[in-house]
């Protein structure tokens, strides 16, 4: 999506709840890095370490 005006009830939660956001990303971020590790072949395929500052 990329209309900005598009709200969803996960933007609403992380926007009422940053702190509990922030942590789910750091989690995410994570668990990104062990898959990546875990599967270096798709390492490339998906994301980039320059994408993962979006999340």
């Amino acid at each position: 999506m990329s209309d900005p005006c598009v709200f969803t009830d996960l933007e609403w939660i992380a926007n009422k709840y940053p702190e509990m956001a922030e942590r789910c990303n750091n989690t995410l971020l994570e668990l990104i890095k062990k898959q990546a590790a875990a599967t270096p072949a798709f390492v490339g395929a998906g994301y980039s370490h320059n994408d993962l500052d979006f999340f």
